[in-house]
């Protein structure tokens, strides 16, 4: 019962407190008693409008995938909605999203990188509330990579593979569309490979990039690098070995090929103490052996090289002027020492005062079979004889002159 100050055919409700009420009046006649039916709910509501609950917990994703949508629970009537956007985890100084976010949910952009915290501010008949502000919202930018490297090797070479993109992530590739490879960036985006020594031309190609963030954002990527493998050019062809008396000028060597590289001359074997550069090279006046090799333009190959022997020998032949062919077994023959072995096609010939031929040697042969001082098999008179010695190496002339026979 409302008591004496509700004992009229009419009654105002209170709203002095938040509560959901219903009424109904006992009537008392001369004729007896009824009640009434029961009114409708009168529902007194909060000055502000009561927020019930939020979903607004914070969220991370890659940048274009979809966030969870947010939501808030109200209670009231004629109920609008409106959410703002801030940069910091703040109620005040938000940026209203206005017609496209006034509803009880809504589902954040994830169109650009940023971090961004939410609100809602909430309005109904009895008033306005702003929601709690929401967790950080992450937009994570989507991992990005390059590959590079040298593109032309020589045969046989290895050759480095260079990655760069997002820090710390992960990079997928391949060499020649095979088994897909992964290599990790280091803190400053980096990594490389050495390739294995090729024999052929390949390809790097690069598939795609994946951080090691929560959560992971991958991106599809596409790079290569072609690895040409050049051949290396032949040995040069050189000029010939060369036997030099002491003392004689010398000429220089010579290298050619069939394509345009640049030579290059060695005095050792390892092809460690290069000595000069071009197609030829004055030796010095000692005997030696020297390499020259062919390096090509571009990735500048270089041959295996050619050797040139170059020797110096003492080639004073000494003349005796007579000889005693008596068969005492001492200078019985006319002796050139070591004719053959300095001046290998050598020929020498002896004639009488007459100008006949006495003696003749094979090419090459003088000391195997010397003059004796015969002539079919004959003793030679005492007497002098001319002589020609010719060397035929294309550099000595003839020597000529007196040899005497000298019998005791």
């Amino acid at each position: 019962s409302l008591g004496a100050t509700a004992q009229s055919a009419s009654y105002t409700p209170s709203s002095a407190l938040v509560s959901v009420n219903y009424y109904y009046c006992v009537v008392t006649t001369n004729c007896g008693t009824q009640t009434s039916s029961v009114s409708g709910a009168f529902m007194v509501n909060s000055p502000t409008t009561p927020i019930t609950s939020q979903a607004t917990t914070a969220q991370a994703i890659c940048l274009g995938s979809t966030f969870t949508p947010m939501s808030v629970s109200v209670q009231g009537t004629n109920v609008t909605y409106q959410w703002y956007s801030n940069t910091t985890a703040s109620t005040v100084g938000g940026t209203s999203l206005g017609a496209t976010a006034q509803s009880a949910s809504y589902t954040p952009s994830s169109a650009a990188v940023a971090v961004t915290y939410y609100y809602c501010v909430v309005t109904t008949d009895c008033g306005t509330q702003t929601s709690g502000v929401s967790g950080a919202f992450m937009v994570n930018a989507l991992p990005i990579a390059s590959i590079s490297g040298s593109t032309s090797i020589c045969s046989g070479q290895t050759t480095p593979i260079f990655f760069n993109g997002t820090p710390n992530s992960i990079v997928s590739y391949s060499f020649n569309n095979e088994a897909t490879q992964t290599i990790t960036l280091n803190s400053s985006g980096m990594a490389n490979i050495t390739s294995s020594a090729l024999s052929n031309n390949g390809t790097y190609t690069l598939f795609s990039i994946t951080t090691n963030t929560n959560p992971s954002c991958s991106q599809m990527q596409s790079g290569t690098v072609n690895v040409v493998v050049f051949s290396y050019p032949s040995s040069p062809k050189v000029s010939s070995d060369v036997i030099y008396c002491n003392g004689e000028s010398i000429l220089d060597m010579t290298a050619s090929s069939n394509s345009n590289g640049a030579f290059i001359w060695y005095s050792d074997a390892n092809l460690t103490d290069s000595i000069g550069f071009g197609s030829s090279y004055t030796p010095l006046p000692e005997s030696a052996t020297y390499y020259v090799t062919e390096l090509s333009t571009f990735p500048f190959c270089e041959s295996l090289p050619s050797e040139i022997s170059i020797q110096f020998k003492n080639c004073e032949i000494e003349l005796p002027t007579a000889f005693t062919p008596d068969g005492d077994k001492f200078n019985d023959t006319w002796v050139l020492e070591k004719l053959d072995e300095i001046y290998p096609k050598n020929k020498v010939r002896v004639y009488n005062r007459w100008g006949n031929l006495v003696y003749e040697s094979v090419e090459g042969n003088y000391n195997k079979s010397p003059w004796d001082g015969k002539f079919n098999a004959e003793d030679l008179p005492v007497a002098s004889y001319y002589f020609i010695i010719e060397f035929n190496d294309d550099k000595h002339s003839s020597k000529n002159g007196i040899v005497t026979i000298i019998r005791m």
